[in-house]
């Protein structure tokens, strides 16, 4: 691993492996030189977010159901749903 100084203290940079594609590019310039990174990113964090959320959904026993009940119930309204379903 290298230190490279982004800001004032110095982290470590990953050269190969995994460990190279998961941290997000630190700049635009970056992230559109290096598209193999950018993608493989994105996935990930794509993939980690939905594993994650289905864990919370199983864990919770809550699914889209259950907490438009929870909604409905405190009487609140996605503004744009309500809107979305009255020109139904």
């Amino acid at each position: 691993m290298q230190c490279l100084a982004y800001g004032r203290l110095p982290q470590p940079i990953a050269k190969s492996g995994i460990a190279l594609y998961t941290p997000p590019p630190h700049t635009l310039e970056e992230g559109v030189l290096d598209p193999i990174h950018t993608a493989v990113y994105i996935t990930f964090m794509l993939s980690t977010f939905a594993l994650f959320s289905e864990t919370w959904i199983e864990i919770s026993d809550s699914g889209p159901q259950d907490f438009a009940k929870q909604l409905t119930d405190r009487q609140m309204v996605c503004l744009g749903l309500a809107l979305f379903f009255r020109r139904k």
